[in-house]
């Protein structure tokens, strides 16, 4: 994971733990990739952990730690809620590592993990270190603002149970595309699979994109086209003017509910959003709180504008004038 999570030490000498700590959690994102959600629980809380016996380790005697949790909320700005919620964190920990666990349990470690274990870890570390969580986590901006979409719609109580796993889904993604060749892409099974054909890449790529735009279309509810999110910018604002996907930033495709102004059209609302290359879509029938958080908040006026021209940014105009 070179490049992307914790790997070289912090500004100043480690204090005993701290490396642990970091590296601990670095392994739990791994699991994240392989989808092992009970397993991650206690190796986040084994950083955290590690952590608090850090910043109190002249108090000797190896007090308990859910004396130490105490003493830590007594002494720092940690909030009442997220306390409480450390020490049910702990207690999941306990369990698991003394009964075991099942697939049964992999929505509980999952909300756990989001929703207390991240924000817990993050705000120990910046107590101990003195600097954000976000400073050890390498110089990958896309992963820091991934991470920072997922807290956001995990803790927004508003989504539901079908929507819960899709964050979890992109965060996933990401890892494995950062781990890879450890794991292969839709796009590379593709490619794969043609590879006896000179123009393998393109092909695949020209088949993903055309089952996504299929799969889009086939949703209810929108205009009958399928638009690709990008306006007419350079590479570096790719993010702050187009929409792209939170796990491989390419544009995504979409479908939308739009209505008729003037001679073109007026931008309503996101009826599904699709990404070829990672291969996924989402809807709003069932997804809605999701594409408002990942995608339909980060469409710009610039953007929007481009879609109610009366050229709009049609996504199968971009790979099927390539071959005709």
């Amino acid at each position: 994971m070179q490049g992307l999570l914790f790997v070289a030490h912090p500004k100043e000498e480690p204090q005993p733990g701290v490396l642990s700590a970091l590296q601990a959690f670095e392994s739990a994102l791994m699991l994240v990739a392989l989808n092992r959600w009970p397993s991650v629980i206690p190796l986040t809380w084994s950083g955290c952990e590690s952590l608090l016996r850090s910043k109190y380790k002249d108090l000797g005697s190896a007090p308990d730690i859910h004396v130490l949790q105490e003493k830590y909320y007594e002494d720092t700005d940690l909030l009442s809620g997220l306390n409480a919620k450390a020490h049910k964190f702990r207690k999941l920990r306990n369990r698991i590592q003394h009964e075991g666990f099942s697939p049964r349990d992999d929505s509980e470690c999952r909300e756990v993990f989001f929703d207390t274990g991240i924000p817990y870890f993050a705000h120990i570390v910046e107590v101990v270190l003195g600097e954000p969580l976000s400073y050890n986590l390498g110089d990958d901006e896309d992963f820091k603002r991934l991470l920072r979409k997922i807290r956001k719609s995990v803790t927004n109580k508003k989504l539901s149970d079908d929507e819960r796993h899709i964050p979890a889904f992109f965060l996933q993604k990401f890892l494995r595309w950062s781990l890879s060749p450890t794991f292969s892409s839709a796009f590379d099974e593709v490619v794969i699979d043609k590879a006896a054909e000179s123009d393998a890449a393109w092909d695949a790529e020209w088949t993903l994109k055309a089952r996504i735009c299929d799969a889009l279309e086939a949703l209810t509810g929108h205009d009958g086209l399928t638009y690709e999110m990008a306006t007419e910018s350079s590479p570096d604002d790719r993010i702050r003017k187009g929409v792209a996907c939170p796990v491989c930033t390419e544009w995504v495709f979409s479908v939308m509910e739009t209505s008729e102004k003037g001679s073109g059209y007026k931008f309503e609302k996101l009826v599904g959003v699709g990404c070829w290359h990672c291969n996924y879509i989402v809807s709003a029938e069932h997804h809605e709180n999701v594409i408002r958080t990942f995608f339909q908040e980060e469409m710009s006026e610039e953007l929007i504008t481009r879609i109610e021209s009366s050229m709009p940014p049609l996504a199968r105009e971009t790979f099927h004038s390539v071959t005709t």
